[in-house]
């Protein structure tokens, strides 16, 4: 299943445009329906302030029947005038720590791990596990 969210006032482009910093909130399920269920896309493309000429709605029409550009199944795509522009993200080194320099996590240390067991939380829950050797727990909350 493919989504195609159409916006206006997300993204900043050339610097001209009025934001609306309210509807960039629909940016968060644009981002999780693709992880949160398989075989599903989402685009977010942003129009220009301006009104739509035929042309323009000829290429919207082309680019919400278009491909999905990100590996993640989410594209961010503005249309300005006759240009269109993608959301990329280039990653950034992380240096390794100096010799000799204090562990980051301390010997018989608790740790609190938010956000559940899924993405991020599993992937620090793993690290602490193998790397720092911590006994890990689980805590349920209560049931609503």
């Amino acid at each position: 299943m493919h989504i195609a969210v159409i916006t206006r006032g997300v993204e900043l482009v050339s610097g001209r445009e009025t934001i609306r910093p309210e509807r960039a909130l629909v940016l968060g399920p644009c981002r999780v329906l693709p992880i949160e269920l398989p075989n599903t896309t989402c685009a977010l493309i942003d129009l220009d302030d301006g009104a739509l000429t035929e042309p323009d709605l000829r290429r919207l029409a082309a680019e919400v029947a278009g491909p999905v550009e990100c590996s993640a199944g989410c594209s961010v795509v503005a249309l300005r005038g006759a240009r269109r522009w993608v959301q990329a993200f280039d990653p950034a080194p992380i240096a390794a720590p100096p010799a000799g320099a204090a562990p980051r996590f301390r010997t018989g240390g608790v740790y609190l791990i938010t956000g559940g067991l899924g993405g991020i939380g599993l992937v620090l829950a793993e690290h602490l596990a193998r790397q720092a050797q911590k006994v890990l727990a689980q805590q349920k909350g209560p049931k609503c």
